[in-house]
């Protein structure tokens, strides 16, 4: 799967250097005349890097990065509150250790 986005982003980097002219004059646009060959080749490669780079950062970004809306992570209230609803602790001590959570310096034992 890297492989395949990999080669979709060197294909995609081949396109926008072809079409903003770095292997010589870009594409002719017909009918605009001179004063737009330049810039029309220009603007469409503004547009692909516009839409290439949050693309580019979504795709490439580490999977060891902390979000905390991932299904896969769970914060420590999650844990603390899955671990009560299964009966591993009891009231007292859900609510202490909650008020410790919530602290910004927690208690030591």
């Amino acid at each position: 799967m890297v492989a395949a986005k990999v080669v979709f982003l060197v294909l995609g980097l081949l396109l926008i250097v072809y079409v903003g002219g770095f292997f010589g004059p870009g594409p002719l646009v017909p009918g605009l005349g001179p004063a737009f060959d330049q810039l029309v080749p220009l603007a469409v490669s503004a547009v692909l890097a516009i839409v290439a780079v949050p693309w580019f950062l979504r795709t490439f970004r580490g999977t060891a990065s902390s979000n905390r809306n991932s299904p896969g992570v769970s914060s420590a209230e999650e844990i603390l509150r899955e671990r009560y609803a299964r009966g591993d602790l009891d009231r007292t001590r859900f609510f202490l250790m909650l008020d410790d959570l919530k602290a910004e310096s927690p208690r030591k034992a």
